[in-house]
């Protein structure tokens, strides 16, 4: 298992968590409209990083999570 910086890009702005998962892939097939962000943006302090939401893909989705599926994704 591996931590993984992870977003929910709503077009204006972005919800971003940790999320502890075996693989990338396994966190895009449960969660289609999270994207995995391969290196914390210059931005992203140690203190913002380390204050993220986390999460574990075994774990029941919290209310965030389980509304990302409530709906199929858009197809833009």
């Amino acid at each position: 298992m591996r931590s993984y910086l992870v977003i929910y890009d709503y077009g204006t702005g972005g919800v971003w968590r940790t999320m502890t998962a075996p693989d990338a892939e396994a966190i895009t097939r449960k969660y289609p409209r999270l994207s995995i962000v391969d290196h914390r943006p210059d931005w992203m302090t140690d203190e913002l990083y380390n204050g993220l939401p986390a999460s574990d893909l075994e774990d029941e989705p919290d209310g965030f999570l389980r509304s990302l599926n409530a709906e199929p994704p858009s197809e833009n």
